[in-house]
């Protein structure tokens, strides 16, 4: 085989391994940012007794909300928008309080909840 050749060859697989490297790396961001679309913007602040969460859906349909907290663990939020896309997020309820009392406030665009110690 002639030496052009096997330099081609040579060359042509390095440039396969990169556009494999660059097709996975797209594919991570893709995934990361498809995730991310999902998961809506929070915030979160502690007053005395309370914990607040102030979490950011735009175009929110009320009726959707579902608000459910695990083991006074985790607090998973669940809503869809005016026009049909679902959004979802799990927020780790790292405050020591033993007993939540959970309240929702739903506020042009933003569902403001507030866990209260019994």
């Amino acid at each position: 085989m002639p030496a052009y050749k096997d330099l081609y060859d040579m060359i042509k697989e390095i440039i396969e391994q990169e556009e494999a490297k660059i097709d996975k790396e797209f594919e991570e961001v893709r995934e990361e940012i498809s995730k991310e679309a999902e998961e809506p913007l929070y915030t979160v602040y502690e007053k005395e007794d309370s914990i607040y969460y102030i979490i950011d859906v735009p175009f929110i349909n009320e009726k959707t909300i579902y608000v459910k907290l695990e083991n006074n663990k985790y607090i998973k939020v669940s809503c869809k928008d005016i026009h049909g896309k679902c959004y979802q997020l799990v927020i780790p309820a790292r405050y020591n309080f033993k007993n939540y009392d959970v309240q929702v406030i739903r506020n042009r665009g933003f569902i403001k909840l507030i866990l209260r110690k019994k």
